[in-house]
């Protein structure tokens, strides 16, 4: 059973990148044909762009790459509680 572990985790992980590749070819073809803007795309590119913020900062410590998901994924909730802020407050007002 321990020999299956490694074999599920990079299953998983292949699976996932072959999502996001998936992701990005057919991004790229309806940016091309015009059925999208680039602002909806480069929403789609923003927690990437994040990431690759927080992993820059978290270089130093002993594994970097969970610290930059760890802080990837608290800056995206405080950006979407922000977000869900701003908005009721915008509703008040008008």
């Amino acid at each position: 059973m321990e020999g299956l572990v490694p074999i599920a985790i990079w299953l998983s992980l292949a699976l996932v990148a072959i999502g996001l590749l998936v992701i990005v070819v057919f991004g790229i073809k309806s940016l091309m044909d015009g059925k999208h803007r680039l602002w909806s795309i480069g929403a789609m590119v923003l927690p990437l762009v994040i990431f690759g913020i927080c992993y820059a900062i978290s270089l130093g410590t002993a594994e970097p790459a969970t610290t930059a998901m760890i802080l990837t994924a608290l800056v995206l909730l405080a950006g979407g509680i922000v977000a869900i802020v701003l908005t009721g407050i915008k509703g008040v007002f008008n």
